[in-house]
């Protein structure tokens, strides 16, 4: 088992129940949130090591969390943030909100 947590930050449900298999399968601990609110709650009470978020969510998305964390939640060595976004166009403004990474993907439910 790991010891790694990994917080997964995305308004699909879909999208979360996957990745939260696919980590929890390899024996990681998961931690999920709806949208950037959520994360930045959850962040006060769980100790994860790294937070994938997708970059387009409802209420707050994943630039304005990740500014947050990084700049007013005194998180500045907080975990590495990794961005997912279907739009590639997206990566100077993600470096720009002290995302560490940026990756980008197409997800399909059938």
């Amino acid at each position: 088992m790991s010891d790694y947590s990994i917080m997964i930050v995305d308004y699909s449900d879909f999208a979360r129940k996957l990745t939260t298999e696919l980590l929890t399968n390899v024996g990681y601990s998961v931690v999920t949130a709806r949208n950037g609110i959520d994360a930045i709650l959850h962040a006060d009470f769980h100790t994860v090591n790294i937070i994938i978020m997708a970059l387009e969510m409802p209420f707050l998305n994943g630039f304005d969390t990740a500014h947050i964390i990084r700049n007013h939640l005194a998180m500045l060595d907080y975990p590495i943030l990794i961005g997912f976004t279907s739009n590639a166009m997206c990566i100077e403004k993600a470096e720009q909100s002290g995302m560490d990474d940026i990756r980008s993907y197409t997800l399909h439910s059938t």
